[in-house]
């Protein structure tokens, strides 16, 4: 359950994208992008960001290089699990449902 709710978070985070006919996560091998794991990541996030990082070097051939959302996010980020910077980028988006169910406080 945890993982189709990390898929979901991730298909949500990347759909930002998604008006662009095209988003280049790499040419020649190298990025710009990083992707970032926030406070309070579980650790099926925490796996989620290494092997998304990991799959897209295998594509790629570039480095995405792992960071923990401390002060500014790039512009170019890779955003992993609904916490406090997906909720930010994506306000619309009822990330307390998907993390607690209807539930949370």
């Amino acid at each position: 359950m945890k993982s189709r709710r990390l898929l979901l978070c991730c298909c949500v985070l990347c759909s930002s994208y998604s008006a662009r006919a095209e988003l280049n996560l790499a040419d020649g091998g190298k990025t710009k992008f990083v992707i970032i794991t926030q406070p309070g990541a579980i650790p099926a996030e925490t796996n989620a960001a290494q092997e998304l990082a990991s799959t897209l070097k295998q594509i790629t051939g570039a480095e995405f290089p792992i960071q923990s959302a401390a002060g500014r996010v790039p512009s170019r980020a890779i955003v992993i699990g609904p916490g406090p910077v997906a909720e930010k980028l994506f306000p619309e988006v009822p990330f307390k449902e998907t993390r607690c169910g209807r539930d949370c406080d």
